[in-house]
């Protein structure tokens, strides 16, 4: 028995390498089953998890899942349509939540390299501002520094690796 799990990675590409090895180790016909949690573990669309299933089912592999137990083709046409449905609505609902966040002035992402986060509360419920941004003004030395480097005809590559000699912490503080 093997495990193929791409953590952290979107299920929405098939390019996925533990996803491509399970494939590839069907196509050598090293199981005979593919356990999942649940179908649409599969893949984000039902074309997506059809054609797989037609593909490992032709090699003679079928396909169990812990909620439903054998996958028939009745299952990849329900199931595979709710799941692509359930996406569609939680991509829907995430957008109109960030939209939200922009409207009432909050930040909807992450802190860009430049910026720091100043602790702030001003009002109170859903409209109250938290952590705001500011400048970073030594961060923000380097991003202007960053531009004027490319404006000369610096290569991002030259940039980084005078950065890196000069001893300028990464984003993520590694220098």
């Amino acid at each position: 028995m093997d495990t193929c799990e791409d953590n952290g990675l979107s299920g929405a590409s098939h390019f996925r390498p533990e996803f491509l090895r399970l494939f590839s180790d069907a196509k050598a016909r090293r199981f005979d089953v593919v356990l999942r949690e649940a179908l649409d573990r599969l893949g984000p669309k039902l074309a997506d998890i059809a054609e797989f299933h037609d593909q490992v089912t032709f090699l003679g592999i079928s396909i169990h899942s812990v909620q439903q137990g054998p996958i028939t083709p009745m299952h990849i046409g329900l199931l595979g349509t709710m799941a692509q449905m359930q996406l569609a609505d939680i991509r829907s609902k995430t957008m109109r939540g960030l939209r939200s966040v922009a409207e009432d002035g909050r930040n909807a992402g992450g802190l860009c390299y430049g910026y720091k986060v100043v602790p702030a509360v001003e009002g109170t419920g859903r409209g109250a501002r938290r952590d705001h941004r500011a400048v970073d003004e030594a961060q923000s030395a380097v991003v202007r520094q960053i531009f004027r480097d490319y404006a000369n005809g610096l290569s991002p590559r030259r940039i980084a690796l005078a950065l890196t000699a000069e001893g300028v912490a990464a984003p993520r503080g590694v220098a």
